[in-house]
């Protein structure tokens, strides 16, 4: 339960000032919470004021000699800083200078405890007064509302006295009715008016209010994220996520100032629930070397306090000499960082230049075309930089000017600096984010051997298509193309995607809540992988496009529709629009129960039945606890596919007619509108499922009614030029004599009769067009299963298509059955050496490997299988060879020659033509040979 106030005090002057103010303020109709009365018998004394704390709107702090010297006091005033709580100091007996004692062994030990529990510095406070200026420096020049009071060690005696008498009353002061009766006696005088300093409190905590609110609303939700190790499922999603990051970006203008400011941990709890949002990716990498990791921390609290999603490599210091370190799994690591960030921000020092994890991770970011700001953390002798580093020499955004002895001087310089990093970041960022979107699909289309699955579609085809022209404009007119403009692997996935328009379309919609982002990823990931394509928000939506719409598209332009089911699913008012979309397109809607939910929304249909995936969540590996699930929802995809795959072609072109008024120019023709009446007919015939839609039914009906109108004009036409020609010769056998009239008459029936021709072998032509474009439909069909290696079904096909078609065609359709007749037996050994090589590679076995992939190379099934692994491959082994010649010379270095000498015998199995090997490997035999002249002599 949240409350209005905390007041913080030392109780040898202030308990009974306090009693008061609590009184006055619960009879105000406030909520406070006062140690005397919201601590239990019992309970953790420092657990509970932490809690009151942080459940608090705001920190009241009493000032008196006893408050302003107490560890205990500064221990709470340093927590609600670092919540960033909004503080009313209030002057009781304020003090500037206090009689130096030290601080007790206990006092030391509970700050200490308290600095290191909560990530801090611990300070340098060993007295009193090491406490006094501690807490004066907290304070800094927030006002103070004053309410003084004199107390001389008399009244203080007497307060001691009376609250002796007190301890078991002030459970009561809960009640209302009791405060009224049981007023705390005055000790001491009023120097300020008490209720004057009383209404100066209550403003404060009015002014602002709906701020505060949300600040310590939005804190405890975080703190809940933090203390379950920060799981994904408790991070803020749709409006709610919108508004925090409002309220986190939210500019003050002078002379308004935020009554409170946000913690890191709010910051760090919004940032990470837009990363989530956005499918993990991030819009800085911050590339640093170990020795500037407190300025670079620095760095990243000032990023994400301005809403900014930023990423940190790990950076442990000689991570090659830890147990079971993998030094190609972590470079993949960084690589795919660096691609799902839209920025690359490069901490520079000696110690950076130097770093090969942070050199390799700046040659990622120049081969990703990545956006490069540079932030100079120590001076350093610029002509000794690698060249890239050199070249944005101009642009360094300079911290080594910030150090002064002035702590309020170096932090503003340090905001100016953080701003302008800021503000790259903020120019130009739609087209940056896109850079970064693209990218990733790319790089994820090549990762899983080009998979069709993954290429762009439709609406977001165009606008890659629109990103890509200006992307090529922006490097034309920049003078750093490599850092900014698109990479070849952008390119090459937009030509393939392309190259497919009307080959691919969606087959699943995927509709979630973000809470249950993780394992929507994952559906998403394995639907792909096994050759499905996936609408998926998080991969389909273009930066700086309207949300709704494209929601709205997605799900027309899917054949099935994928409802993640589980209580936050079906509490979310996105979610259940999606799913009443879905149900007004006719989408066959498919449930996957992620968590059990206690009761069905009444807008879905009773019949739909869920595949149950909640047995195992996300608790251990997804992929191996659901795969018996995630068969069924493959079958379940391929029940009637082709009639899916029809409805969603059907709904998409009724909705386009009717988006155009119904214009007859949008309706069906010849062989498309026979199989669309099929497929009308079969629907109703069977009951299948999804059914057709009204539209669809109107669409349809129309186009037969208009095809029969124009075939029924067509056939008038050619009645009405029969009986004319049919006229004209009776005309002309009964005129005959009558010389040049007839003679004219007899080529104007000439002429009919060419048109009666040309109507007649328009119906010829008519039947040929229709037999073209049967053949051109089963002929794509064909292509379709070949593509998706349906071998039988694509066989299948092939030979309908050879019914209509002619010589020419007919050779060719033998041609592909041939190929494909041969194809089946490669298909099963050439995945049977891809199989063993995939799985010596996961042994490590790399030698192994690269002779299972190039045996399946050379099958001669589909190069492009194996084409990137063995280029991957090439790396590792690359990559292995140069881990093992760095551990042959740090043995040699440390004698151990016998172990060198294996290594290198490894090394040369790996690759045998390296020279450098052959030379290393004479060095260990040297060494070998001197150590035996040595032992011997």
């Amino acid at each position: 339960m949240t409350k209005d106030a905390f007041i913080s005090y030392g109780r040898r002057e202030s308990l009974g000032f306090v009693g008061r103010l609590y009184q006055s303020l619960k009879l105000k109709g406030y909520e406070v919470w006062f140690d005397k009365v919201n601590i239990p018998d019992g309970d953790d004394y420092s657990k509970r004021i932490s809690h009151g704390i942080e459940s608090a709107h705001n920190f009241i702090l009493i000032l008196a000699p006893r408050c302003l010297t107490s560890a205990y006091c500064l221990i709470e005033l340093e927590y609600a800083r670092k919540l960033g709580k909004r503080i009313i100091p209030v002057d009781q007996n304020v003090i500037f200078d206090v009689k130096d004692s030290p601080l007790s062994y206990q006092e030391r030990s509970v700050l200490v405890q308290f600095y290191e529990a909560n990530g801090m510095d611990v300070l340098p406070i060993f007295s009193k007064k090491d406490v006094l200026n501690r807490s004066h420096e907290l304070l800094g020049k927030t006002d103070w509302v004053h309410a003084r009071q004199q107390l001389s060690e008399d009244h203080i005696n007497q307060l001691y006295n009376w609250q002796l008498t007190y301890e078991n009353r002030w459970r009561k002061y809960e009640e209302v009715e009791f405060i009224k009766e049981n007023p705390i006696p005055i000790f001491g005088k009023d120097i300020d008016s008490f209720e004057d300093g009383f209404e100066g409190i209550v403003k404060v905590i009015e002014t602002q209010k709906e701020y505060v609110y949300l600040h310590t609303e939005l804190l405890q939700k975080a703190l809940l994220w933090a203390s379950h190790r920060r799981q994904t499922h408790l991070l803020l999603v749709g409006q709610e996520r919108q508004t925090a990051q409002n309220w986190l970006t939210k500019n003050f203008v002078a002379p308004k100032q935020p009554p409170c400011l946000p913690s890191v941990l709010h910051s760090e709890f919004i940032t990470e629930s837009k990363k989530n949002a956005d499918n993990l990716m991030s819009e800085i990498f911050l590339c640093f070397a170990a020795q500037e990791k407190k300025q670079t921390e620095k760095i990243r609290k000032g990023l994400i306090k301005a809403g900014i999603t930023v990423v940190l490599p790990n950076n442990s210091i000689h991570r090659e000499n830890q147990k079971g370190f993998d030094a190609s799994t972590y470079s993949e690591e960084i690589k795919e960082q660096i691609a799902h960030a839209d920025n690359f921000v490069f901490v520079l020092s000696d110690s950076s230049a130097q770093n090969s994890d942070c050199l390799r991770a700046l040659r990622f970011a120049l081969t990703f075309h990545k956006r490069i700001s540079v932030v100079l953390a120590k001076e350093v002798n610029i002509e000794e930089l690698p060249e890239a580093l050199r070249l944005l020499s101009s642009s360094y955004i300079d911290l080594t000017d910030n150090r002064t002895e002035d702590n309020f001087t170096e932090n503003l310089d340090f905001e100016k600096d953080l701003n302008k990093l800021i503000c790259i970041v903020e120019d130009n960022y739609d087209y940056y984010r896109n850079h970064k979107r693209y990218l990733a699909q790319a790089l994820k289309w090549e990762e899983q051997h080009q998979n069709d699955a993954i290429l762009l579609r439709g609406h977001n085809l165009d606008k890659a298509q629109t990103w890509l022209f200006q992307g090529k404009a922006q490097g034309n007119n920049t003078t750093n193309t490599k850092l900014n403009t698109p990479t070849k692997l952008h390119e090459k996935l937009i030509a393939e995607s392309i190259a497919k328009i009307g080959t691919l379309s969606s087959e699943v919609f995927i509709s979630y809540s973000r809470t249950d982002g993780d394992f929507a990823r994952w559906i998403n990931e394995e639907l792909q992988l096994n050759g499905r394509t996936t609408w998926f928000d998080q991969e389909c939506i273009p930066a700086g496009s309207d949300f709704g719409l494209e929601i709205k598209n997605g799900i027309e332009t899917s054949d099935n529709f994928l409802f993640i089911l589980s209580p936050a699913s079906i509490s979310s008012p996105y979610c259940k629009d999606e799913v009443l979309h879905a149900l007004s397109m006719g989408k066959r809607i498919i449930l996957v129960r992620f968590q059990a939910v206690k009761e069905m929304p009444d807008y879905f249909p009773s019949h739909i039945q869920w595949i149950d995936f909640s047995k195992n969540g996300l608790q251990n590996d997804l992929k191996v606890d659901n795969g018996q699930q995630f068969r069924e929802l493959l079958r379940a995809l391929n029940i009637d596919r082709e009639h899916t795959q029809k409805h969603s072609k059907y709904q998409q072109k009724a909705l386009e007619w009717n988006k155009n008024e119904k214009n007859y120019s949008f309706l069906l023709i010849g062989n498309e509108l026979a199989i669309a009446e099929n497929w009308l007919e079969e629907s109703k015939k069977y009951n299948k499922t999804p059914a057709p839609t009204t539209i669809q039914k109107e669409f349809i009906s129309e186009s037969v009614k208009t095809a029969f109108a124009q075939k029924k004009k067509q056939e008038n036409t050619i009645l009405r030029l029969r009986v004319f020609l049919t006229l004209s010769i009776i005309a002309l056998l009964g005129a005959c004599a009558l010389g040049l009239w007839v003679h004219s008459l007899n080529m104007e029936n000439k002429d009919q009769l060419r048109a009666l021709e040309t109507a007649q072998d328009s119906l010829v032509q008519k039947n040929e067009s229709e037999k073209a474009l049967k053949y051109d439909y089963y002929l794509l069909e064909g292509n379709n299963q070949l593509r998706n290696i349906n071998y039988p079904k694509a066989i299948e096909t092939f030979r309908i298509a050879f019914e209509f078609a002619d010589s020419a065609q007919k050779e060719e359709i033998n041609a592909k059955i041939i190929r494909i007749e041969r194809l089946i037996p490669q298909k099963k050994n050439f995945f049977q050496f891809v199989k063993k090589a995939e799985a010596a590679l996961n042994k490590r076995q790399f030698l192994k490997a690269r002779d299972y992939y190039k045996q399946a190379d050379s099958i001669g099934y589909d190069s492009s299988f194996v084409k990137i692994p063995l280029s991957l491959l090439q790396s590792r082994i690359d990559d292995e060879v140069e881990s093992i010649k760095r551990d042959v010379i740090t043995l040699l270095e440390n004698n151990k020659e016998n172990k060198a000498f294996e290594k290198i015998g490894k090394a040369i199995s790996l690759k045998p033509n390296d020279t450098s090997l052959t030379t290393l490997k004479i060095r260990v035999m040297n060494q070998m040979l001197r150590t035996e002249v040595q032992t011997e002599n």
